[in-house]
C-alpha cells in the first residue's frame, strides 16, 4: 500500500482528495492546521477518521521533518497554504511565511525522506495581470496581491527544484498544477463566493458580493482530484511538468454563478453589491487548457452540472450527519 503525505489535507481540496485516494487503497498522512468547522467536509465525510493527522504547521521545519521522518512518503502532495487573496493584504507576513517558507521545507524535506515524487499546488492567480487573453503555462508570472505574489514564488521555487533543472543537486520530480476556482461541497471558507453563498442560505441573511462581473474558470473540486490521482499513476517523465487545471469555457461571471445557485433554491437568498475598494483582484481570469488535456483523461462537464452537484451536497449536509457515501457516490459518478 503506497503512503501519501498530503499537506494541508484538512482543508477543502485536501479532503476531497484525501477521501478519494483512501477509496483506491492508498495510505493518507495528513499535515495541517487545526480544521475549526465542524460542517467542513473533513468531519461530515470523516475524513478525520480515515487518515493519518498531523497537526504541524509547515513553516516550522524541525516539527514537519518529525512527520517526514516517520512516514517516508512515497509520494507528497503539497496543498496547503493561505489561500486568501483578502486575508493575505491584512496579514502578508503570515501568508508569505506559509506559501514561501513553508513551500521550501515540504520539498526539501520531500527530496531527503520521500521518494521525491511530488505534487505542488499553486494557483491559476500566479500570472502576471493579463485580462485579454487565456493565459497559458509559459506566459509571465508575478501576482500584484500578497496572496498571487507568494503562490507564484512558491511555483517558481517548484520548477527550480524540479530534478530537470538541478539534475545534480535534487531527487525531486514536481509536477505544477495551477488550478482554476475550485468548487463543491463542504467548503467553508471566508470570503468564497460558495461558502458565502450558503452562510448566507443557512442563516437566512442578505449575501454580500465585491464583484459580481469578475470572470473565473470555474470547475468542480472532483476535475483536480482526478487529473492528481493519473498523475500519480503515470511513470512518465512528461508528467513532471507545469499544467492549467480548468474549464474549456472561462466565460462565467461571479453573478452568473450566484444565479445558478439561487435558481436551484427557489432565489431564498438575497444579494447585494457592496464594492470594497480597498481590495484590487482581477477582473477577468481565464486559463488555457490545452496542454493538460493532451496528457490527462478528463470528464467535460458543464458548469450547470458542477454547481448542481455542488449544492447538492451543500443542501444534503445539513440534515445528514454522515457525508461519506454521499461525498465518494458523487466522485464515483463524475469520474
Amino acid at each position: 500500500m503506497q503512503k501519501i503525505l498530503i499537506t494541508g489535507h484538512s482543508g477543502f481540496v485536501g479532503s476531497w482528495l484525501s477521501l478519494y485516494l483512501s477509496s483506491k487503497k492508498y495510505k493518507i498522512y495528513g499535515v495541517s492546521l487545526k480544521n475549526h468547522h465542524n460542517n467542513h467536509i473533513f468531519y461530515k465525510a470523516n475524513v478525520n477518521k480515515i487518515c493519518n493527522n498531523h497537526i504541524v504547521d509547515i513553516s516550522n521545519y524541525n516539527k514537519l521533518e518529525n512527520v517526514f521522518k516517520k512516514v517516508k512518503p512515497d509520494y507528497v502532495i503539497h496543498l496547503a497554504a493561505q489561500p486568501l487573496v483578502i486575508n493575505s493584504y491584512l496579514d502578508p507576513i503570515n501568508t508569505f511565511k506559509t506559501n514561501i517558507i513553508g513551500t521550501l521545507n515540504v520539498l526539501e524535506l520531500a527530496n531527503l525522506y520521500s521518494s521525491g515524487k511530488l505534487i505542488n499546488f499553486t494557483s491559476d492567480k500566479v500570472y502576471k495581470k493579463n485580462e485579454k487573453k487565456s493565459l497559458k503555462e509559459n506566459d509571465y508570472l508575478g501576482g500584484y496581491d500578497p496572496y498571487s505574489l507568494s503562490k507564484s514564488c512558491s511555483d517558481l521555487i517548484g520548477q527550480c527544484l524540479n530534478v530537470n533543472k538541478l539534475k545534480n543537486n535534487s531527487r525531486l520530480k514536481i509536477t505544477t498544477l495551477r488550478c482554476g476556482n475550485l468548487i463543491g461541497g463542504g467548503d467553508w471558507c471566508e470570503n468564497r463566493i460558495i461558502p458565502d453563498y450558503f452562510r448566507s442560505y443557512i442563516n437566512k441573511k442578505t449575501l454580500i458580493i465585491r464583484n459580481p462581473k469578475s470572470i473565473r474558470p470555474w470547475q468542480h473540486v472532483i476535475n483536480s482530484i482526478n487529473i492528481i490521482k493519473q498523475i500519480m499513476s503515470l511513470e512518465h517523465k512528461n508528467v513532471y511538468d507545469t499544467f492549467n487545471i480548468g474549464p474549456n469555457n472561462s466565460k462565467i461571471s461571479v453573478n452568473k454563478i450566484l444565479n445558478k445557485l439561487n435558481n436551484f433554491n427557489n432565489n431564498l437568498v438575497k444579494i447585494k453589491i457592496k464594492k470594497l475598494s480597498s481590495y484590487q483582484e482581477t477582473k477577468n481570469l481565464k486559463l488555457n487548457n490545452l496542454k493538460s488535456k493532451k496528457i490527462f483523461k478528463t470528464k467535460s462537464k458543464s458548469i450547470n452540472f458542477d454547481l448542481k452537484l455542488t449544492n447538492d451536497w451543500y443542501v444534503n449536509s445539513f440534515n445528514k450527519k454522515n457525508m461519506y457515501d454521499f461525498t465518494l457516490k458523487q466522485i464515483e459518478d463524475y469520474i
